[in-house]
């Protein structure tokens, strides 16, 4: 289970979470009555635990996006292109550890704004890529590029 505040990962005995102190709602069903005053009707709403867990496809695509990089990198290092090169190892290891390896830790928050910045300068080397005339190199930065804005806006 995870924090529905900050995203950090909790323990089960946890009663607040112990990065942000926002305490730990648990429910016996999806969803917990909440009323509005002593007079008012109950009604329902979803708790935040469900929205907290991503799907694996938001961790497959953080993968995804680095290992697509990586391969870039070997291609560009091939090529001898030093400034493509430098730019795509630069996203790929970013991309790497501190979008997936942030998202295996559970701080979900981190790994939402680093995937979306890499995602973003993944996009400015595809066009970089595509002055150069690189039209490989700028599939597969588009293809990053698409990977990492995607997970972000899951997380």
């Amino acid at each position: 289970m995870f924090c529905g505040n900050c995203g950090k990962k909790l323990e089960d005995g946890d009663n607040f979470c112990p990065a942000c102190g926002a305490p730990v709602h648990r429910a016996a069903s999806p969803e917990v009555p909440v009323t509005t005053s002593p007079v008012s009707t109950p009604h329902t709403v979803a708790t935040a635990t469900a929205a907290a867990t991503p799907d694996k496809n938001v961790e497959q695509a953080l993968l995804a996006g680095s290992l697509v990089l990586a391969f870039g990198v070997v291609l560009v290092m091939l090529s001898g292109n030093i400034l493509s090169f430098l730019v795509d190892a630069a996203i790929a290891g970013g991309s790497y550890f501190l979008g997936y390896q942030k998202f295996k830790e559970g701080k979900l928050k981190e790994a939402k704004t680093n995937s979306l910045v890499f995602g973003l300068i993944a996009a400015g080397a595809g066009i970089l890529s595509a002055g150069q005339g690189n039209v490989l190199l700028l599939l597969i930065d588009s293809v990053t590029a698409g990977l990492l804005i995607y997970a972000s806006s899951k997380l």
